[in-house]
């Protein structure tokens, strides 16, 4: 059985374990990251953006860490039946990628969404319908 996300509009702790597969650790250092930047666009922009203190918005994390849902290596191995390097070179190739568009990452996983848009040639709208056909570009 799926743990449930406790919240649809923010993310806590225990739900960045859930969906990310990280250390409670990691999702604190993660939260207060984001937390602190969203104070920074408070102070600069003069925007008054709720930040709470150990919870941080889903809306926020997504626009940082493009998705979030995240595959590691050994995730990619077996979803895709490829081989290890292969994996890794698509990891690596989507990280530089993404990285030169200014998204965080978290140390060894890579968000689905990216993934996905990258192995089968389509975006987030035409994966919403059923009828795509998936062209693979590796």
């Amino acid at each position: 059985m799926r743990k449930m996300i406790h919240s649809e509009v923010v993310f806590s702790p225990e739900d960045l374990i859930i969906v990310a597969g990280i250390s409670l650790q990691t999702a604190y250092k993660i939260i207060k990251e984001l937390n602190h930047e969203l104070e920074e666009i408070n102070k600069k922009e003069k925007k008054n953006y709720i930040i709470f203190r150990a919870k941080i918005w889903r809306k926020f994390f997504r626009e940082r860490y493009y998705d979030e849902k995240f595959l590691t290596i050994n995730d990619l191995e077996k979803k895709f039946k490829i081989k290890e390097w292969e994996a890794k070179e698509i990891h690596s190739t989507i990280k530089k990628e993404l990285v030169a568009k200014g998204f965080k990452f978290i140390k060894g996983r890579i968000p689905e969404k990216a993934v996905l848009e990258k192995i089968y040639d389509y975006s987030e709208e035409e994966r919403k319908n059923e009828n795509v056909s998936k062209i693979v570009k590796f």
